[in-house]
Order: C-alpha cells, then sequence, then structure tokens
C-alpha cells in the first residue's frame, strides 16, 4: 500500500526519524503502524500550529508585509465564531447575529483594544448619567479616602452628585458594556463639594470663577497617594489592564 499522508506536523516530525525505522515501519503489517500512532498526537499539535500561524504575523520592521494583519484578530478576516471574542476585546456589544453586520460592527469601533482600561469604563458609566456627565476613575481605590493605595483589584467609578439619577446604573452599565477589568471589584460613588470644603479651598473670590462642574468637584482631584508597585504591576498586567491616567 502507498505510504499514508497525514497532517504537515506529522509529516515533518515522521521525516526526521532514521531512514531505518521508517524502513521497518513500512515492512509491518499492516504497514505504517508507527507513523499512524504518530499522527494521533501530531495532527493534534498541527490543529494548534494553523491556529497560533493565523493568530501571528509579522511587522514591517520584522520582514513583514505592509498591510499585513492577523488573519485571526482582524474582523475582516477572521473566522465566524471569533467574532464575539473579538467584540469583548474592543469592549462593544454586538446587536446583530449576521456575520457581516458583526464585522462592521467591530471594525466601526477600531479605537482599540479598550475594553478594561479606565477610558471604556469611565465611557459606559456617563452612559447614564446626565449634565456635563463627569466622571473620574481611580485604579488602587474603593472609596474617596483610600485613592491610590487600595488593592490592585479595586477600582473606584466617582460621578457628579447631582448629574447620577440612579447610582446602582452606573455599575451596571459597565457589566453591560463588558468593559470591566478582570478580576477587579468595581466600586462607584457620588461627590459634590461641600459648602465647607468650598469655603476652605476658595477662600478668594477670583477662585470662584470657574463652571458649575468644576466648583462641585472642588476637593476631589486633591493629592492621591501611590500606592507601592505589587510583583503582578511589575510583571506589567496592571499596565496593561489599566495603563492609562486617571480621567
Amino acid at each position: 500500500m502507498p505510504e499514508p499522508i497525514y497532517s504537515t506536523t506529522t509529516e515533518r516530525m515522521y521525516s526526521r526519524l532514521p531512514e531505518a525505522v521508517r524502513e521497518q515501519d513500512r515492512l509491518q503489517t499492516p504497514e505504517y503502524p508507527f507513523k499512524k500512532w504518530i499522527s494521533g498526537i501530531a495532527d493534534q499539535i498541527n490543529e494548534l500550529e494553523v491556529i497560533l500561524s493565523r493568530i501571528d504575523y509579522y511587522p514591517v520592521d520584522e520582514g513583514g508585509v505592509v498591510g499585513d494583519t492577523s488573519d485571526l484578530v482582524d474582523p475582516v478576516t477572521a473566522d465566524d465564531a471569533w467574532l464575539p471574542w473579538l467584540a469583548s476585546l474592543v469592549g462593544v456589544t454586538l446587536t446583530s447575529d449576521l456575520p457581516a453586520s458583526q464585522r462592521t460592527i467591530i471594525s466601526a469601533s477600531a479605537s482599540g483594544f479598550k475594553a478594561g482600561t479606565k477610558s471604556s469604563v469611565k465611557a459606559a458609566a456617563q452612559t447614564v448619567l446626565t449634565g456635563t456627565k463627569a466622571t473620574t476613575v481611580y485604579d488602587h481605590a474603593s472609596n474617596l479616602n483610600n485613592r491610590g493605595v487600595a488593592s490592585l483589584w479595586e477600582l473606584l467609578v466617582v460621578t457628579g452628585k447631582s448629574e447620577t439619577p440612579d447610582p446602582a446604573a452606573v455599575i451596571a452599565a459597565i457589566y453591560k458594556a463588558v468593559v470591566k477589568p478582570v478580576g477587579v471589584r468595581i466600586n462607584h460613588t457620588t461627590y459634590e463639594a461641600s459648602w465647607a470644603t468650598l469655603m476652605t479651598t476658595r477662600s478668594k473670590w477670583t477662585n470662584w470663577n470657574v463652571t458649575w462642574r468644576v466648583l462641585m468637584d472642588t476637593g476631589l482631584s486633591g493629592t492621591v497617594a501611590t500606592a507601592p508597585v505589587s510583583r503582578v504591576e511589575s510583571l506589567g498586567y496592571a499596565g496593561s489592564t489599566f495603563g492609562e491616567e486617571v480621567y
């Protein structure tokens, strides 16, 4: 019988065996039992190699072609089954079951991989606010008193009290938009400066010549403590999750 042909990975592995081993494999009854056994493992490895090759691509400075992209991470070329995952990466909700429409929705959001960042959390929170929609997002914070020194896994969203009709809706909106950083607890509070804070901070009349929103935020943007860098952050995890300035 002719030698059976299996996956690229199986053929590559089998071809590297000594010729004497391959010849003995051919002389067996039935023929090529060892190659068949190798294929049971190598064919599965081949499936992984194919997926990895479709994810990876080479930038121009590494010999790639201008305009080349990852086959499976580009919404234009990705398989239909990958589209919901791509949508979660850029923080958009797919409102259509049609792959063509889903590709358009994902491509239209092409402002980068924003899910899990403070800007995406802020944008989601603002969808349920009124007025100026003023929103500040702090990492390392679970309340206004521990900004910058709380756990890595705490995130605080602060909105204007008079602009937040339903405080519970703020966190709900963040979850609905699928932008919450993985493993992080979202905390929310409203804030508006008290009369005592205004009198203490703005003791001069010239300090009152600001917008109403700035006036109400008086005292909020004070000094924020700097949290010690944890091992997780030093490895880059926190940077990839929250890598933005406080808004």
